[in-house]
C-alpha cells in the first residue's frame, strides 16, 4: 500500500507545481508539455495514471485551443 502512497504524493506534488506556474502567469503549453512528461513517467513506471493529472491535462489543453483560437 506505500507504493500507492507515494505515487499520491508524486502526483500531488507534480500538479501543485504545473498548477502554481499557471497560476503565475507561467505558459500553458509548456505546463502542457510538463503534465504529458508526467503522464508518461507514470506509464512507463508501470504505474496508475492519478485521474487528477488526466483531469489537468484536459484542461490545460482546452485552455491552448481556446488561446490558440484567440479566446
Amino acid at each position: 500500500m506505500q507504493r500507492a502512497s507515494r505515487s499520491n504524493d508524486k502526483s500531488d506534488t507534480a500538479i501543485a507545481d504545473i498548477v502554481a506556474g499557471l497560476e503565475s502567469g507561467g505558459d500553458l503549453r509548456g505546463a502542457m508539455v510538463r503534465i504529458n512528461a508526467r503522464i508518461v513517467d507514470y506509464q512507463r513506471a508501470g504505474e496508475e495514471v492519478p485521474r487528477s493529472l488526466l483531469q489537468l491535462s484536459k484542461s490545460v489543453a482546452t485552455e491552448c485551443a481556446a488561446q490558440s483560437q484567440g479566446r
